[in-house]
């Protein structure tokens, strides 16, 4: 359900539509500050998982660029804040880009697909544990780039050859 409109709202929107910065706001709030000195790259991309869901339910792209590094920056630690400012005037999806290079670094897809079809089930290592980092390393492959169902097929097949042979664990 859409969040109720307020008496406080204004007409930041770059469509000429009002918004609910307080709504906006208090949504951006509850994320966790991003510290890309000591985030890890699975940690940025939770964080930025939990970035994009509420930049959808704020309709947070709709505000003037000004707005959204204003609001930007409350979710950024000082460190980066100061990392930030060193990059010049960009917009907070760029920020976000720059942001995910520094932490993540280049991606290889070609090393990512090595990885997944390496990976086999370890001896002490339940099924689900295997299966979770599994779709962990598909994931960072891009296939779901080509088509879903070389996704699926891919996974069924690395599940086929990785798992230890004649016990499936439960965790």
């Amino acid at each position: 359900m859409p969040p109720k409109k307020s008496s406080q709202q204004s007409g930041d929107g770059a469509s000429g539509t009002s918004v609910n910065l307080p709504f906006i706001s208090a949504e951006i709030g509850k994320l966790t500050k991003l510290d890309i000195s000591s985030c890890s790259p699975e940690g940025f991309e939770i964080w930025k998982q939990r970035w994009d869901s509420v930049m959808t339910i704020t309709r947070f792209y709709e505000l003037s660029n000004e707005t959204q590094k204003a609001l930007f920056i409350n979710v950024l630690s000082d460190d980066t804040i100061k990392r930030m400012n060193n990059l010049g005037q960009q917009d907070v999806q760029t920020l976000i880009e720059s942001f995910q290079r520094q932490v993540c670094g280049s991606s290889n897809i070609f090393v990512h697909e090595y990885e997944f079809h390496k990976r086999v089930q370890g001896s002490n290592e339940s099924f689900d544990e295997f299966y979770n980092d599994l779709q962990t390393l598909l994931n960072k492959c891009q296939y779901k780039d080509c088509c879903q169902s070389s996704t699926r097929m891919s996974c069924k097949n690395r599940i086929s050859l990785g798992t230890s042979r004649g016990r499936y664990k439960v965790s």
